[in-house]
């Protein structure tokens, strides 16, 4: 995919501007610099921004939040359409054990006629996955599950991109399953990432997903709905997970769906979570290597139940007991399953690379000059901007995302400096008072 198809993706995560209080901490904290600032105003640029909601958890003000498809399932619920629910297998972390034996209840509730666990395709992905690293053993593998890692890699390291497995994520899948024996039903995913309302707006996955919910959005459906959890009976999904696909939201449950070896200490596969752990797995990866790797990579630390929308105040270890727990006493039908064809679940995945504006050195000077810069000693780094140095805001400035007047030693400094002067030059006392009308101080 072109540079020029990458400009035109839709933007899933923004900023809602009344809200946006200039303290920096999305540029601070966004993996991959996708902030961009307006007159104090952190904006999300949609061609940049990997859809993983670093910036919505981070933002102490709730500026930043995602685009909703609440109105879109409502919409549906309320048509005459054939409805299918998927439902992500980090929901077991997210809801405590007896809501979830009346979640797929609530859901008939709320209008959907056919009850499902993404858990029942991620097998047959795991499996495909498995199946396709076996037939291609001379190179690494970068399994392709987690949409914001294969974001970050098809734009920010393209050299890895070949190394991704081309079989489609459990989502994916399940909605290619469920189109093929319900072609004209609406296929919805509820899960607690953000980044899988972008897949399903990529090209390649088009007509597949209707729509896709959050555990918070769906939590604002059954409200409105006057749908109540302890009001309901218990029942079962309607269709059965295989394997160990209800391990999936958790660090190595990819790789234990798939029959592949998870102890701590293999040489030849690793699980990782959390931006800086991929990173660093990623840079390890060379071609001419003779261990062959193969890397299950998960954008939030924890995994998906430490999904942007997975009840994050929670500690993160007891939404993994309930994960296990759910999928220990449920455990899926294993031994004699047979996958599905492996050309139905495969995939293309383009890469869209970013290549960011060189600059002169001449013209870095500049900036940071313009803001009393004139020699590395004068470079705080304090990163009170949002950037790591001052160089590399004064390069953002130039790219037109940071603002000069982002820098707060300097803007302390002039102000200072201002105040001296307007004391230097006023033949007149300046009194100093607290809120009681008591001096301060006397100049």
């Amino acid at each position: 995919m072109s540079s020029t198809k990458r400009n035109e993706r839709k933007a899933v995560v923004y900023t809602t501007k009344a809200k946006c209080r200039d303290c920096y901490r999305c540029v601070r904290v966004c993996p991959v610099n996708a902030i961009k600032m307006e007159n104090g105003q952190a904006q999300v640029v949609a061609a940049n921004c990997i859809a993983c909601g670093t910036c919505i958890t981070e933002c102490p003000q709730h500026a930043k939040t995602y685009t909703t498809d609440y109105g879109k399932v409502l919409q549906m619920l309320e048509g005459n359409y054939t409805l299918i629910v998927s439902l992500a297998p980090s929901f077991a972390g997210y809801y405590t054990e007896w809501e979830q034996k009346r979640l797929p209840s609530a859901l008939r509730s709320l209008g959907f006629h056919y009850i499902t666990e993404t858990a029942a395709a991620a097998w047959d992905s795991a499996i495909a996955s498995a199946q396709y690293i076996k037939d291609n053993k001379q190179q690494h593998h970068i399994c392709t599950a987690c949409p914001a890692v294969v974001n970050y890699i098809n734009i920010y390291a393209p050299q890895y991109a070949p190394f991704l497995t081309p079989i489609s994520s459990p989502m994916i899948a399940h909605a290619k399953l469920m189109k093929e024996e319900h072609p004209k039903a609406k296929f919805v995913f509820i899960g607690p990432c953000v980044a899988k309302k972008d897949e399903s707006l990529q090209p390649e996955n088009e007509g597949l997903v209707d729509a896709v919910l959050t555990f918070e959005e769906l939590n604002q459906l059954m409200k409105l709905k006057g749908v109540m959890l302890d009001e309901l009976e218990e029942s079962k999904f309607d269709q059965e997970a295989k394997g160990f696909a209800r391990l999936f939201p958790l660090e190595g449950g990819m790789l234990r769906t798939a029959n592949f070896p998870t102890y701590l200490l293999d040489n030849r596969v690793v699980a990782v979570s959390g931006f800086d752990e991929v990173q660093q797995v990623l840079a390890s990866l060379k071609k001419d290597a003779p261990t062959k790797l193969v890397i299950e990579p998960l954008f939030c630390h924890h995994g998906c139940i430490n999904g942007p929308v997975a009840n994050r105040e929670e500690n993160v270890y007891n939404k993994r007991l309930r994960v296990l727990d759910y999928a220990e006493k449920n455990q899926g039908k294993r031994g004699d399953e047979e996958a599905v064809d492996r050309p139905l679940l495969e995939t293309a995945y383009h890469v869209m690379p970013f290549a960011p504006a060189k600059h002169t050195e001449a013209e870095i000077k500049s900036v940071l000059e313009a803001t009393g810069k004139h020699s590395p000693e004068d470079e705080l780094n304090c990163s009170a901007c949002g950037y790591v140095s001052c160089r590399e805001k004064a390069i953002a400035v130039l790219d037109g995302f940071a603002e000069i007047d982002m820098c707060m030693p300097f803007i302390r400094r002039t102000t200072e400096q201002k105040f001296d002067m307007l004391i230097k030059h006023d033949p007149n006392g300046i009194v100093s008072l607290n809120g009681r009308l008591e001096k301060i101080s006397l100049i």
